[in-house]
């Protein structure tokens, strides 16, 4: 039995708009859980070392956004090299 090969994007030749919703959608996806891992990471650490390291939710929440646009710049390199090669 022969399998159905998928379509990729060089066969058809473009993206169709569900390719670029996906995208946009995944995009604040990985933002989103980029920032939650970090938050969550470092409220974990600063609970099980007490008394040695003292974050402030303050600084735990601008480390988990800025991390987030970080991985947010990332993704967008990704995607634009993704858009050009095809």
């Amino acid at each position: 039995m022969l399998k159905k090969r998928r379509r990729t994007v060089r066969d058809e030749g473009r993206f169709s708009v569900l390719d670029i919703i996906k995208d946009v959608l995944c995009f604040f996806l990985w933002v989103g859980c980029t920032a939650g891992y970090v938050i969550l990471l470092l409220l974990i650490l600063s609970f099980v070392t007490l008394s040695y390291l003292h974050f402030t939710i303050e600084g735990i929440l601008i480390t988990g956004a800025v991390s987030g646009g970080i991985a947010g710049v990332y993704y967008i390199i990704k995607i634009v090299r993704k858009y050009r090669r095809a």
